[in-house]
């Protein structure tokens, strides 16, 4: 658990997802360039050099943004009733938690746990529009 509100805490949990082939991403539309700063154009381009697959699901309010033109993964946008400031990462099995509120992160480990974060994903990326 991070209890910090010191972004450098949050870019662990980025830089944790860097030892993984692939991972999902259930978004919120939050300012994260801001928080992230310069590591978040860092962390894309790690993710293109290293073949990292993601999949990414989204506020629709961030479509058409030019944030979009920098994100390397598949997307799709969520109604803006999915809008909140957390984003759930799942990867390995890895669950992190994200409030960007208050820049608190936790990661739980749990094959179990992820397997059933990993079927709500599939759901919202169907019912998701590109």
């Amino acid at each position: 658990v991070y209890l910090s509100r010191e972004s450098i805490h949050l870019i662990s949990v980025y830089k944790d997802l860097l030892a993984y082939k692939e991972y999902l991403h259930l978004g919120a539309n939050i300012p994260i360039v801001e928080v992230l700063g310069p590591f978040f154009y860092q962390f894309q381009n790690l993710k293109k050099q290293r073949r990292i697959k993601s999949r990414i699901l989204m506020s629709e309010k961030i479509r058409g943004r030019d944030i979009l033109k920098k994100v390397v993964g598949s997307y799709k946008f969520l109604p803006p009733e999915f809008d909140g400031p957390i984003n759930t990462l799942i990867y390995g099995n890895k669950i992190a938690i994200i409030v960007w509120s208050s820049l608190i992160a936790f990661v739980l480990e749990s094959k179990e746990a992820c397997a059933v974060y990993r079927k709500y994903f599939k759901v919202l990326w169907k019912i998701a529009k590109k």
